[in-house]
C-alpha cells in the first residue's frame, strides 16, 4: 500500500512538472514525438525550444534503474528515451580484469572473463 501510494504521488509530480513546463514556455507547446496520444509531454524526453539557443531553462527529467523490469508501467511510460547499457561480453570482462588484477597473465584474465559471464563491471570490481 504505501508503495502504490508513493508511486501515485511520484507520478503526480511528474505530470504536474512537465505539465507546468510545457504551459510556462509556449516555444514548447508544440506537439511532436516526445508527447503522448493525450498531448501531454513524455517525461524523460529531451525537450529543446524552437530557437537555436542551447541555454534553456526547462529542465530534463532522467531516471536510472537496473531493475527496470520493477518498474511500475505507468511510471516507464512517462519516459519517452530508453537507453540500455547491456553486461559486458567476455572480451569486455577481461579487459575489465586486465585492469584490477594487472599480476595474471593473459590465460588466467580469459579463464576468469568465461566463468563471470553475466557478471557486470561493478562486480568484477
Amino acid at each position: 500500500e504505501a508503495t502504490r501510494r508513493t508511486l501515485s504521488v511520484l507520478l503526480r509530480q511528474l505530470d504536474g512538472f512537465e505539465a507546468a513546463s510545457r504551459t510556462s514556455n509556449p516555444k514548447l507547446a508544440r506537439r511532436d514525438s516526445s508527447y503522448n496520444d493525450a498531448g501531454a509531454p513524455a517525461a524523460g524526453t529531451v525537450q529543446r525550444p524552437a530557437s537555436s539557443s542551447t541555454h534553456s531553462s526547462q529542465p530534463i527529467v532522467i531516471g536510472a534503474t537496473n531493475r527496470a523490469q520493477d518498474l511500475d508501467p505507468a511510471l516507464q511510460s512517462r519516459f519517452g528515451v530508453t537507453i540500455s547499457f547491456p553486461l559486458p561480453d567476455a572480451e569486455t570482462r577481461m579487459q575489465i580484469f586486465r585492469l584490477y588484477a594487472r599480476h595474471l597473465g593473459d590465460s588466467d584474465l580469459r579463464h576468469l572473463a568465461v566463468t563471470t559471464a553475466g557478471a557486470s563491471g561493478r562486480d568484477i570490481r
